[in-house]
């Protein structure tokens, strides 16, 4: 029982630290926002007390829903499209040797490090309906002028491709680097068993991978959830609201129409979101350990 106790003083002891960062450093900084969130503000100062009618008019309001559906399809195109590709690139480039290979990490890591602007406005020349190439493209095809960005039912899709295009050399690079540690002695064993690239892939490599593929998997979403500066640059939420995503709708009802106290219900609201999402992808996906 001694033992039983001092173990558990142990952990209390080394896990205090780390209680207190996230403490003074996540928990503190929510409090103000709660506090807030239960009056109007107009961003010098709290007004009237209102209880949860902020939160009752964030779930009456039609623009939530339409804002929050909007995340997911970004959250979507980057679950379906984006993860898997940046995998896939990560196996390939594990099979590429010399210097054609670091290029191809420079290349594909370099438009993370460029600004969200910069790359907005290359595509939106490209998607350029009277004279981007793709319009162009699709005339010389026979299919005549497309505008990507103008049509409500192709500009949340458009707009969240060219944001997994932006990030996918950075997942492939974590997924590269979850590649590179897992022991070769796997790959040699299945080599002498008669197993091809892909077998070894399906086989050993994505199943040791688990553990990055929930890290990769947590950060991409909350990345798809927190989708802002593209649907600016691009489209300024357009046409009409088919492009305003939950930070974009936190982000008209705080600075737009100066309701803070509204603003800072969102905000809670979407960090709930967050931890559960994080709470079932971790349940989803086993931590499980496996010895090398």
């Amino acid at each position: 029982m001694n033992k039983f106790f001092s173990n558990r003083k142990a952990i209390l002891i080394f896990s205090l630290p780390a209680l207190i960062i996230y403490t003074v450093f996540i928990i503190y900084p929510l409090m103000p926002e709660i506090r807030i969130s239960l009056y109007e503000h107009d961003g010098f100062a709290l007004k009237e007390f209102v209880g949860i009618s902020n939160y009752i008019d964030i779930f009456t309001d039609k623009f939530f829903y339409s804002s929050l559906v909007n995340s997911f399809k970004v959250i979507g195109v980057t679950v379906l499209f984006g993860l898997p590709a940046s995998l896939l690139l990560a196996l390939v480039l594990d099979t590429i040797e010399g210097r054609f290979k670091r290029f191809i990490k420079v290349a594909s890591f370099l438009p993370a490090m460029i600004s969200v602007t910069v790359i907005a406005q290359v595509f939106l020349a490209l998607l350029n309906p009277r004279w981007g190439i793709i319009s162009t493209i699709s005339e010389a095809l026979g299919f005549g002028k497309v505008d990507l960005l103008g049509n409500m039912d192709t500009v949340m899709p458009t707009v969240a491709l060219v944001f997994n295009w932006q990030y996918i050399g950075f997942n492939m690079i974590l997924f590269y680097a979850g590649i590179k540690a897992i022991p070769k002695t796997y790959y040699e064993a299945a080599l002498i068993d008669g197993a091809n690239p892909i077998q070894s892939a399906f086989r050993i490599t994505i199943p040791l991978l688990k553990e990055v593929v929930r890290y990769v998997l947590i950060i991409a979403i909350m990345g798809g959830f927190s989708f802002y500066s593209h649907s600016v640059v691009m489209t300024k939420g357009g046409p009409g609201t088919a492009s305003k995503t939950l930070l974009y709708y936190l982000n008209d009802t705080a600075f737009k129409y100066f309701e803070f106290g509204k603003g800072s219900a969102i905000a809670l609201l979407f960090v709930v979101i967050c931890v559960i999402v994080t709470v079932v992808i971790n349940k989803t996906i086993s931590s499980e350990r496996i010895e090398y």
